[in-house]
């Protein structure tokens, strides 16, 4: 089988001519909206089209302030665009939305985005969700202490909005580190809970997806932060068809949800809040998601981790997503050092890569690694 080159988008000035272009230069996937003839121009070409759709997405029959994620302390939080991931209406109207899709145009399978809880780029107390009423009831539906779950997750929260972290750098070891989960049983629960209630949805979807003969995909989180926004790899994998890992290695914009550099950056800035100070914080957060990030500080991690992060990142990828016939982790096509992943994840045995998202003035790099894989 041949390394697959994806592109996520076209150019919005001149759709024809880049996908044209993109046919040209070896692409063979397209991912794009619900729009009816953009897909089928891209399937008239050659393409094999997908439509990628938002998942929890806070749109106009779900503006009420009611709908949203609520913190430890009761606080509404919107997240990425989206409500509780427990709203029934909106898993509802998501499913609603693909049926339509699939129905009315040539789209070959779905790409479903934002199908988690929030992740620490969107705020501490943003994180730290949901414990609305909607989440309590399903907590209790399948037998998880709220609770408990509650009041540790309360617990840890506190300790770093209020900076009552301590001055040294948690130890991280095996042992240590399933001592602090042993102490916090909550904080587990509240883990597997959101990851529970992720893969339900994922698996509403997919059969969905699936019963009208159409492929189901995924874009989610990166190996080393899927857990925390509830997406567990191994309840993931028997329910898609692709799946694009988000691998960002160097992503500018904030907040930057789903690119390491600004998620572990982050996370980094959690810890420090809490007390720590930027060498340890920074290089705490390294050793808990196994980067290779040694020695750099906070603001250099969110300029951009290393490539040997991403090298890892692919490789746990391939290993976390077995039996997934089709993997193609998204890298950020503006990376200057991209080639150096695209080779990675070709040396690692990847069915390709995918690239979000297509710019005008990005063509020359498009061109550049289209010379590399072809």
């Amino acid at each position: 089988m041949s390394f697959e080159l994806w592109m996520h988008g076209i150019s919005p000035t001149d759709p024809h001519g880049s996908l044209e272009r993109l046919r040209d230069q070896g692409f063979s996937t397209i991912v794009l909206g619900g729009n009816k003839e953009q897909l089928a121009a891209s399937k008239s070409l050659g393409f094999k089209a997908y439509a990628c759709t938002g998942t929890f997405s806070r749109s106009k029959d779900f503006r009420d302030e009611g709908f949203l994620a609520k913190d430890v302390e009761g606080t509404p939080r919107e997240w990425f665009g989206s409500t509780c991931p427990n709203e029934k209406g909106v898993r509802r109207a998501n499913i609603s939305l693909i049926e339509g899709i699939l129905s009315e145009t040539e789209a070959e399978g779905i790409m479903l985005d934002g199908c988690r809880f929030a992740s620490p780029a969107s705020g501490l107390g943003a994180f730290f969700t949901c414990f609305c009423h909607r989440c309590q009831g399903r907590a209790k539906e399948l037998g998880y202490d709220f609770k408990r779950m509650k009041m540790h997750a309360t617990q840890v929260y506190r300790t770093l909005a209020d900076g009552r972290l301590g001055k040294e750098a948690p130890d991280l070891t095996p042992y240590a580190f399933l001592s602090a989960i042993a102490g916090f049983p909550g904080i587990a629960d509240w883990m597997s809970f959101r990851a529970t209630c992720i893969v339900e949805h994922f698996t509403n979807v997919s059969e969905v997806v699936r019963g009208m003969g159409a492929e189901m995909g995924a874009y989610i989180f990166t190996p080393s932060l899927s857990v925390l926004v509830g997406q567990r790899y191994s309840g993931l994998t028997s329910l898609l068809d692709m799946v694009s890992p988000m691998i960002y290695r160097n992503f500018p914009e904030e907040p930057g949800p789903a690119c390491i550099n600004k998620e572990s950056a982050t996370l980094a800035r959690f810890l420090q809040r809490g007390g720590l100070n930027e060498a340890e914080a920074a290089g705490t957060i390294a050793d808990f998601l196994g980067l290779s990030e040694e020695g750099r500080s906070i603001s250099d991690i969110d300029q951009g981790t290393t490539l040997e992060s991403i090298k890892r990142e692919l490789q746990r990828s391939k290993e976390g997503l077995r039996g997934v016939s089709k993997i193609a982790p998204i890298l950020y096509l503006g990376d200057e050092q991209v080639n150096a992943s695209i080779r990675d994840a070709m040396d690692i045995g990847l069915d390709g890569v995918n690239f979000f998202t297509y710019k005008d003035e990005l063509i020359d790099a498009i061109e550049l690694i289209a010379k590399q894989v072809g």
